[in-house]
């Protein structure tokens, strides 16, 4: 154990890289249950055992699991999430406008939706925040400008991983650009999250809402687990944009961090 805490106190760059090379591939298991119900029970099977072997990890590699899943503080929590909150609502904006509509007569397959997308919620926020992100704090986070490295550095991690849609097959050119950029901003703005409220579970939780309300078709009478997905170079520019907002606002609240030992965050035991 003192071997792997030396290395990922070393090393932190070269360890997420193994780590979450082995989280996607793990991630990729197809688990043959059959059917749209099975494809959803394979995703919450897989990647909760992932959450299951990332923890004890955490402690292994040293990072105080305790300050990682610490009782946020709610109010500000709601002070620092809402302009994500927004985007939520806009994604669900055709269900509450009744241009959408789920298919109620499955409550069964709702709850699975539910809590497959919530399981990456768990996930990927483990991995990308409550691992990596606590490694590279540990090793350049002694500044300001070592916090904005470690959180960058962090997200493109979890940008780069959502390449995998496109060499699995489920989704096209423009729609993983397009992934790949989401997932670089939310993510750095999950990050100033988690370092300003000191606790990852408002994170789980928002990162769970947004992907669910993403997916919502899914749901729908002729809806599909995880369809492959489309979009146009316009499509994707316009989202890249309008996602943008949260990285700026992001990098506008990690000012208030002046080093990972000023956040109250004790990265390692």
């Amino acid at each position: 154990m003192s071997r792997l805490k030396a290395f990922a106190a070393h090393y932190p760059a070269v360890l997420s890289i193994i780590v979450t090379t082995l989280a996607i591939l793990i991630s990729n298991i197809d688990v043959p249950f059959g059917g749209l119900y099975g494809s959803y029970l394979c995703g919450i099977l897989v990647q909760g055992s992932i959450c299951l072997l990332l923890l004890p990890l955490i402690k292994l590699t040293g990072i105080n699991s305790r300050t990682v899943f610490s009782k946020p503080d709610i109010r500000k929590s709601l002070s620092l999430v809402w302009p994500l909150i927004l985007f939520i609502f806009l994604n669900a904006s055709d269900l509450f406008g009744g241009n959408l509509m789920i298919d109620a007569s499955k409550p069964v397959l709702i709850v699975l939706y539910i809590l497959v997308y919530t399981s990456t919620g768990f996930f990927e926020e483990i991995l990308c925040r409550g691992f990596i992100l606590n490694l590279l704090l540990n090793k350049w986070g002694k500044n300001k400008k070592g916090v904005y490295f470690s959180v960058i550095i962090s997200s493109a991690f979890f940008a780069l991983g959502h390449i995998n849609g496109l060499l699995i097959g489920r989704m096209d050119l423009w729609s993983t650009i397009a992934q790949i950029f989401y997932a670089l901003f939310i993510g750095v703005y999950f990050a100033a999250c988690y370092l300003r409220i000191q606790s990852l579970w408002p994170v789980i939780i928002l990162h769970a809402l947004f992907d669910i309300s993403g997916e919502l078709r899914e749901l729908t009478t002729s809806g599909a687990a995880h369809p492959y997905i489309t979009s146009t170079p316009a499509d994707a520019l316009v989202g890249i944009v309008l996602l943008s907002v949260v990285f700026f606002y992001g990098l506008f609240i990690l000012r208030k961090v002046d080093k990972a030992g000023n956040t109250d965050i004790i990265v390692m035991e």
